[in-house]
């Protein structure tokens, strides 16, 4: 057995925590935590499903224009003008969601 490894059934952990009075500091942070978990992971489905979403009807957009590269050496040197289809793909590549862990 190492650290890593989950607790066993009935371990001194688990007896310890079941054997605390249910007004206990101890049970109710572990009931905040879980409260807030849960929050947080509602947060993070609904900014996914609308990054999804904005991804997807910028997508649809990408698929339906024609790219127009222009450049513009007076103004930027040689760098291209973006046209209205290049800036839905740079749009879709910033689209960024971090990562959420349950504690």
């Amino acid at each position: 057995m190492t650290i890593f490894d989950e607790p066993s059934e009935g371990c001194f952990a688990e007896r310890y925590y079941d054997a605390l009075p249910n007004a206990s500091n101890l049970k109710e942070l572990h009931e905040r935590i879980e409260t807030d978990a849960r929050n947080n992971g509602e947060e993070k489905k609904a900014e996914w499903r609308d990054k999804t979403a904005r991804y997807n009807s910028l997508s649809k957009l990408y698929s339906e224009t024609q790219c127009i590269h222009r450049y513009d050496d007076f103004l930027r040197g040689s760098s291209p003008i973006q046209c209205e289809k290049c800036q839905y793909e740079q749009a879709m590549k910033w689209l960024k969601i971090k990562i959420y862990e349950h504690p």
